[in-house]
């Protein structure tokens, strides 16, 4: 057992994990499958426009 491989290793997969929820915080703000619409063509109301 060498200690401080092993805190290298715990460290790396604690980044590691990090890193991915920070990637899918990321890819859920900036969702590109449905993106708003600049205006809408069946309302002239101000409040329905870029939904």
């Amino acid at each position: 057992m060498n200690l401080e491989k092993d805190l290298k290793e715990l460290r790396r997969q604690k980044q590691l994990k990090e890193s991915a929820i920070a990637q899918l915080r990321k890819r859920s703000k900036d969702s590109i499958a449905r993106p708003r619409a600049e205006k809408n063509m069946l309302s002239t109301n101000p409040e329905m426009q870029k939904i």
